[in-house]
């Protein structure tokens, strides 16, 4: 995910700009990204979609895969090496992206788009208040856990959307009261 691509699109919301392309572009690339992260999660926990006709083999560790209806086949390890190191875990963002998957292609007006999108990456800036753990934002966004962090933080507080900038100033105190860390940013307000 190309974070300047994300980054552009709230400054133009900001600015109450709809750029229905760059929208798409975003919006897109993020449902991409959603359905790799799912289908991985899912193969990894021995569900793989069968790459050639669609159905889903179960499989177990160290086995070779195969589908029956077609015929394809590949050993589990030749298959895990498609998606190891590839950032592609939902974790316990797994609900938030299977709503995104279905919602955002039945999205009619750019407006709807543009929520959905912000509600998505919303959640991944509210899953830093959990810490003790590898933040989920790093899969869809991509990059360190400072920088995404500090790009989450950075669009929070320039998108338009009702409500967004009391909400983030609410989740910032929260953190800041509950969970002295790293993460903090003593430069934030």
């Amino acid at each position: 995910m190309q974070r300047y691509k994300i980054a552009q699109l709230y400054e133009q919301d900001a600015a109450g700009i709809v750029d229905e392309e760059l929208i798409d572009e975003v919006g897109f690339a993020i449902l991409t990204r959603c359905i790799s992260i799912l289908t991985t999660s899912a193969a990894h926990r021995g569900r793989v979609p069968c790459p050639v006709c669609g159905k889903i083999i179960d499989h177990k560790w160290d086995e070779f895969v195969h589908c029956e209806d077609c015929d394809w086949g590949l050993p589990w390890k030749e298959y895990h090496k498609t998606y190891k190191r590839k950032q592609l875990s939902a974790g316990g963002m797994q609900p938030f992206l299977e709503a995104y998957v279905d919602e955002f292609p039945k999205a009619a007006t750019p407006q709807q788009k543009m929520r959905l999108i912000d509600i998505l990456i919303s959640r991944y800036h509210g899953e830093y208040e959990g810490g003790g753990h590898r933040p989920g934002g790093l899969n869809l966004i991509g990059g360190k856990n400072r920088e995404v962090r500090a790009f989450l933080n950075e669009l929070a507080r320039g998108i338009t959307l009702p409500g967004r900038e009391q909400t983030h100033r609410e989740w910032v105190e929260k953190v800041r009261r509950e969970r002295p860390s790293p993460w903090q940013d003593p430069n934030e307000t």
